[in-house]
Formats: C-alpha cells, sequence, structure tokens
C-alpha cells in the first residue's frame, strides 16, 4: 500500500489510497495515523515531530510500506536537505558487508565503497579474526540495473569504480577468513604495508582487547563485527556483567562446541555460546545436544 500525502505546511501534492476514493478519505486517514504516531513518541520523550511537520522537504513525499522504503525516504531526504554537507573524498573508505560464495569466483566479499576509488588489479588489506588479510583485486563486479548486490547471476564487469557503489570484490587470494564490518584499504605505490594491516586490526584488537583476561566467560558468535560489539556491550552492562572468554564471526562449527564442553568441566555457568545471527552446523548441533 502507498500513501501520497501533504500533511499541514506543505505545498500540493496527490494523496492516493488503494481501497478509498479521493483526496478526502486518505488525507483523514492519514492524518489520524500520523497523529497517533506522534502521541505515541511524545509519550517517550523521543522525536516529535520526524518528518511530518518539516517545511523544508519539497512539494511531494511518499510514504511506502516496510523498512525498505523508510531508507530511501531518508536518503532521499538527506541528499535534498542536507547537500552541502555531503562531501565526497578522494581517499578510499570502504567497509565488508558480507563474505560469500559465487560460483566461478569463489569466495567474494560484498562491500560499500563510501568515497574514493577502486581499481582491478588495486592490492587491498581487509581485517579478519584471523589476522589482516593481504591480497589484490581480481574483479570489480556490480549486478545488473534492477538487481540487487545479493541476487545470485551474471554480474557486470568494471575495470574502476567511484564511490559511492556497493561492489562484489573477487580476489586474487581467498577471502573465506574477512569479517564482515571490518574496513578495507588500498595500498599506494608509497605506503607501509604494515601500517595498513596495523589500522585494517584496529578495530578486531579492539573488541578482543574486552575478552575476560582470565579466559573465563560465555562465549560470543556473530555475523558481524557491529553485531559482536553491540552483545559485549550489553554483557558489559552493571544489570547483566557476564564475562566473555572468546568471540567469533561466522556459523558455529563443531570446533566452537568442542572449547564450550572444555569450558564446563572448569566452569559450568560459563559453557555456554550465545550465537547471533549465524548458523549453527549440523555436526556441531548434534555435539551440542549430545553433551547437553
Amino acid at each position: 500500500m502507498e500513501l501520497m500525502g501533504m500533511p499541514k505546511g506543505w505545498d500540493e501534492a496527490d494523496l492516493k489510497l488503494p481501497g478509498k476514493s479521493g483526496f478526502a478519505d486518505g488525507e483523514v486517514c492519514l492524518d489520524e495515523k500520523a497523529t497517533s504516531i506522534i502521541t505515541e513518541l511524545r509519550s517517550r520523550a523521543s522525536m516529535q515531530s520526524c518528518i511530518i511537520r518539516t517545511k523544508k522537504w519539497g512539494k511531494r513525499i511518499t510514504f511506502g510500506e516496510g523498512i525498505p522504503d523508510l531508507l530511501l525516504l531518508l536518503v532521499k531526504w538527506a541528499q535534498k536537505t542536507m547537500v552541502k554537507r555531503l562531501t565526497y573524498r578522494e581517499k578510499v573508505q570502504c567497509t565488508v558487508l558480507d563474505v560469500k560464495v559465487v560460483e566461478g569466483h569463489g569466495t567474494t566479499i560484498d562491500v560499500v565503497l563510501v568515497n574514493g576509488v577502486l581499481h582491478e588489479g588495486d592490492k587491498i588489506v581487509v581485517g579478519s579474526m584471523q589476522g589482516a588479510i593481504e591480497t589484490s583485486i581480481r574483479a570489480l563486479l556490480t549486478p545488473h540495473p534492477i538487481r540487487e548486490i545479493r541476487d545470485k547471476g551474471k554480474y557486470l564487469h568494471h575495470k574502476e569504480i567511484k564511490a559511492a557503489q556497493c561492489i562484489k570484490i573477487a580476489a586474487q587470494q581467498r577471502l573465506e577468513h574477512a569479517s564482515a564490518g571490518a574496513s578495507l584499504y588500498v595500498v599506494g605505490p608509497n605506503d607501509d604495508i604494515e601500517s595498513i594491516k596495523k589500522s585494517a586490526m584496529e578495530y578486531v584488537n579492539s573488541l578482543r582487547r574486552r575478552i575476560s583476561k582470565s579466559g573465563k566467560g560465555v562465549f560470543l558468535q556473530a555475523s558481524t563485527l557491529g553485531s559482536l560489539e553491540a552483545l559485549l556491550d550489553f554483557l558489559e552492562t552493571p544489570a547483566v556483567n557476564i564475562p566473555v572468554g572468546a568471540i567469533s564471526i561466522g556459523p558455529v562449527h563443531m570446533k566452537d562446541v568442542k572449547k564450550v564442553i572444555a569450558m564446563r568441566d572448569k566452569e559450568n555457568e560459563y559453557g555456554t555460546i550465545l550465537a547471533f545471527d549465524v548458523k549453527v552446523t549440523p555436526k556441531a548441533q548434534e555435539l551440542a545436544e549430545k553433551h547437553s
């Protein structure tokens, strides 16, 4: 369902509401919903007006259905109202979103390039839980128009890509250990590779430093570094205060369950894996159930 309307303070716009006829019925429905939402936000001492009362938008705004449409609305709003604050920089700013195996390309990484330019053949460094990965870009891939980066199928090949863009990168060496949420660095001809590796591992190492020095604690497994950080923040709050013995990215494997079994022999209360947004392999599941 799509609603298009003109709250107070905006210029002319049409309002279409499937199942109802005319502008008036749709406007009443929209105003009632908007008032209800604003009242609830006020009761929670949150944002009071949001988008509803702004006069800085344009002549028309579209309310869609679900989170994707809301995100699209925010992006368009930022581009329209904050255009002078949106700046492009030549220095590469790139973050790993996901790690996937693609037929014909091997293990690839999906990245979002915020600033700068990536070229085929560029030497890159990516952080991981196993250490900094040094490799070279073999292929820069993007989906065909009107398709998402997550969709399987043929991709467009590029010699270079300028920000901002979501890109799938195939590299010369294997990338299966790359961590989602890690930054990607491009190594220039005069750059110090060791310094760049240190920078690439800075985020990962900052999370590792929060592991209990005694080695006793629960095990955290998450899909991204950001998820791990959020879990650590939660467990470190005074109300929770649970130590963490180890952290990892990706699916729960048998080796992870074996570590927990060993922990239970020492400190039974910490013999637990807290997994967020990750799969559990069948063998790991079987072993966990056997020792439950």
